[in-house]
């Protein structure tokens, strides 16, 4: 069991790259929101991963918008 989940990848990792894919970067609208948290919901991620994520996301954009 122990090396199962040692070899399975890291859930986090994979929404971030996701949401960096889909989002380029930029603000979503509210439809894109949903339409993407839709898509990561019917690849078997938990509501709570997600928002953690979309969380780590915009943390990113507005790291990025005071640099600019």
């Amino acid at each position: 069991w122990e090396d199962a989940l040692a070899q399975m990848p890291d859930m986090d990792d994979a929404i971030d790259r996701f949401l960096n894919q889909r989002l380029k970067g930029r603000e979503p609208d509210q439809k894109e929101l949903k339409r993407t948290i839709d898509a990561l919901l019917r690849r078997g991620h938990s509501w709570s991963d997600i928002r953690a994520g979309l969380r780590r996301y915009s943390d990113s954009l507005d790291l990025e918008e005071q640099y600019e």
